[in-house]
């Protein structure tokens, strides 16, 4: 997940991405619809995805943990590295996209108790 500098959502500027902050909307206001590639929810998504039409210079990469129900779809659009759910919790921070991390420079998940890599 990417946010602002500010720990803000880079879209509505509204919900907290803060280490241990979760966010939460009703599962009615995110898309159900594969078919629709932009669409309303919170978004969580891979490196690839970020690289590829997201993340901006200065964004915070965030590590979010995401219970299994909360996840509403996964949009056909690229390959399914993008999924808009319902709710998830912050539990670290990575990095910075365009200074400690982005699509080359991973960050360490080990740590995290996740693979070391993002796309392994």
């Amino acid at each position: 997940r990417v946010c602002t500098s500010d720990y803000k959502d880079k879209y509505t500027r509204t919900f907290d991405n803060s280490v241990g902050a979760t966010c939460k909307v009703a599962t009615n206001q995110v898309e159900a619809d594969p078919n629709k590639a932009c669409s309303k929810g919170l978004h969580i998504a891979s490196i690839d995805y970020l690289k590829r039409c997201y993340a901006s210079s200065g964004d915070r990469l965030m590590i979010v943990k995401v219970p299994i129900s909360a996840i509403v779809s996964i949009p056909y659009d690229y390959e399914g590295s993008k999924v808009r759910v319902s709710e998830f919790t912050v539990v670290a921070e990575a990095g910075v996209w365009g200074q400690t991390v982005d699509g080359n420079n991973y960050p360490d998940l080990s740590k995290y108790g996740f693979s070391s890599t993002l796309d392994s």
